[in-house]
């Protein structure tokens, strides 16, 4: 009887390497939109958004549709079981939910108001790096962008301004850029010492800097 190598064998599955490469495609697919752009990670601390009356009257529908519909699965029969009770409900029937959506709009919009004055996404943002400082053309892009609308405020979109500042920039000389590269140069400074900075560090730099935008002094 010839002996088996299990090296050579082609009989060995040494990794089951196709599972593993599924399930990292379908983390990364989880990780992006339906467009394909990459979700914005969000702060866990960030208060979630408000409940609707529908989604207070799913949870009282859900029990008792388990009861009645003991071998009922998943979601999605309940749900649709549910939003048909509801599209037939009286206004009646429907306003204790919708005063406890209305409860949960007001408490949601408080706790978004608290979160926003302590820092907010930006300060999420932050722990993690500091943003990208601006360029010496998006300096001034800024500039242009408010001489632009003075001279022009019947244009509405970016489309024909930035046209313009791209134009205008490319007629520019090298002496008319320096103070735009310059202030690009000290942006550029301060997010690499941002940068070297821990979490905490740099929520403390920052910390007067209450509109998240840490670039604007050089603006």
């Amino acid at each position: 009887m010839a002996k088996v190598h299990w090296l050579t064998s082609p009989l060995v599955l040494l990794a089951p390497a196709p599972q593993k490469e599924q399930v990292k495609r379908q983390k990364m697919k989880s990780d992006k939109t339906k467009s394909g752009k990459k979700k914005k990670e969000r702060d866990p601390s960030a208060p979630k958004r408000a409940r609707t009356a529908f989604n207070f009257f799913l949870d009282e529908f859900r029990v008792d549709y388990k009861k009645t519909n003991p071998e009922a699965k998943g979601v999605v029969e309940v749900t649709q079981s549910g939003s048909a009770k509801w599209k037939v409900m009286s206004p009646k029937e429907k306003e204790p939910f919708e005063t406890k959506a209305l409860q949960a709009r007001a408490k949601y919009q408080k706790d978004k108001e608290e979160y926003e004055r302590a820092g907010g996404q930006a300060k999420f943002k932050l722990r993690q790096a500091p943003p990208r400082p601006p360029t010496a053309y998006f300096m001034f892009l800024g500039h242009f962008r408010k001489e632009f609308k003075l001279k022009n405020p019947e244009v509405k979109g970016i489309k024909d301004m930035s046209k313009e500042a791209g134009a205008k920039w490319r007629d520019m000389d090298k002496s008319e850029k320096e103070p735009y590269e310059e202030k690009a140069k000290a942006a550029k400074q301060e997010y690499n010492r941002l940068k070297e900075m821990t979490p905490e560090e740099r929520i403390q730099a920052t910390a007067h800097i209450t509109s998240g935008k840490i670039y604007d002094r050089f603006m």
